[in-house]
């Protein structure tokens, strides 16, 4: 599960990284907040799941 959900995450992560200097904090905090809660919901129907 993990290795099936890491290209993701790098994905996602180098896509943070490549927001744009001018991004305001509440734009980083709201991107990342919607990423955390996706991974959460992932997690989630995952263990359900199993």
């Amino acid at each position: 599960p993990r290795r099936a959900a890491a290209p993701a995450t790098q994905i996602a992560a180098a896509q943070a990284v490549a927001l744009p200097q001018t991004a305001t904090d509440f734009e980083i905090r709201a991107w990342l907040g919607a990423l955390l809660l996706a991974l959460g919901l992932v997690l989630s129907r995952r263990r359900l799941a199993a």
